[in-house]
Formats: C-alpha cells, structure tokens, sequence
C-alpha cells in the first residue's frame, strides 16, 4: 500500500510537472524553430 500510494503521488504530481516541461520545450522549439 506504501509502495502504491507514494507511486501514485509521484504519478500525479510529475503528470503536472510533465505537462508543464512539455510546454516549456514547446515555446523553446517554437522559438528555435522560428
């Protein structure tokens, strides 16, 4: 249960900070690309 819950908060909260790399990485390749 230990194993799952702390899974599963690093799931959730790397699922933002993902998201929020993937946009960064976006406006930078935009940016380069440009």
């Amino acid at each position: 249960i230990l194993i799952g819950r702390t899974s599963w908060l690093l799931f959730s909260g790397g699922q933002e900070r993902l998201e929020q790399l993937y946009a960064l990485t976006g406006e930078a390749a935009e940016k380069l690309g440009k």
